[in-house]
């Protein structure tokens, strides 16, 4: 969940720099993992702005998606679906008039951040047709505007269509094809090697092991493993992942054998790395009801 800071010139308004002080302090907060008191300081920021700028200047719209994103961030989702919605009604007012005057370097208003937003907070409240919505005008903003959205958003929402369908059992096929519309626009603009080619093959192989594709899910969780291994070193937590879904994929398979010796990589792994939660837990589960 990203942030923004308030970008423009504002030099007949003094109070304008004391509002953008105030929501750098919050951002550098919210990053610290301090929630609560970028929430604090994100209101006093706010309050200045509408007094100073009104409520429907495009520094109000920046503060309450701000807000919204700390909001998702700590699980607080009508909270950042209420302030978020009024971030998006002020910037598609804001860009639908021709006599705004946008702040220097910026061409145009951007609704990313807002329908993005307001797709992560409804998906992770539960609300996927709702979330579904959000990301497909997301895409069509993207796509079809006077100034196309980059390789990245495109392909981050792409990957967000791809997890609302992965839902439901009777579209997965839908998710694949948004998934490898996104693995592919992640390739050709970042590389084969790119971090986020790793996540969104994880997801494609999970897919594939809900349709029982076995060996295409085992494809793509070997190549996770690999850009992984490449990327970040052989011993990396993130390797552990890969090699427990490898070992579901030989425990569906009955490659016992093969399926304990992927478990057990894992496990040293995430012990080696310190790991005490649910995800070395589901491993040792595995293990135990292996028959070798």
């Amino acid at each position: 969940m990203s942030l923004q800071s308030i970008t423009g010139e504002k030099t007949d308004i003094s109070s304008f720099y004391v509002s953008n002080s105030i929501v750098e302090n919050a951002l550098n907060s919210y990053y610290e993992g301090q929630g609560e008191k970028a929430l604090k300081l994100l209101a006093t920021a706010l309050k200045t702005q509408r007094l100073t700028l009104g409520d429907a200047d495009i520094c109000v719209a920046h503060t309450l998606g701000n807000i919204g994103a700390v909001y998702v961030s700590m699980g607080w989702y009508e909270e950042a679906i209420e302030v978020l919605e009024e971030s998006l009604a002020i910037n598609t007012k804001l860009r639908n008039d021709p006599s705004i005057k946008l702040p220097k370097g910026c061409e145009q208003i951007n609704l990313y951040e807002n329908l993005n937003n307001l797709g992560s907070a409804s998906f992770l409240a539960g609300d996927y047709l709702n979330a579904m919505s959000y990301y497909q005008e997301c895409l069509k903003d993207l796509t079809g505007g006077e100034i196309p959205g980059t390789a990245s958003e495109i392909a981050n929402t792409l990957f967000n269509i791809g997890n609302c369908h992965a839902v439901h059992e009777n579209e997965l096929d839908d998710a694949l094809v948004a998934m490898v519309e996104s693995l592919e626009l992640i390739q050709a603009n970042f590389g084969p090697e790119d971090t986020r080619c790793a996540e969104t093959l994880e997801r494609i192989g999970a897919i594939y092991m809900k349709k029982n594709q076995l060996e295409e899910a085992m494809n793509a969780f070997v190549e996770v493993l690999r850009i992984t291994k490449m990327t970040l070193g052989s011993e990396h937590v993130d390797c552990a992942p890969s090699l427990y879904n490898v070992g579901l994929i030989y425990e569906r398979k009955r490659e016992n054998r093969r399926a304990m010796d992927s478990f057990k990589a894992a496990m040293e792994i995430y012990e080696s790395n310190g790991v005490k939660d649910e995800s070395i837990d589901r491993v040792r589960q595995h293990m135990m009801h292996l028959k070798i």
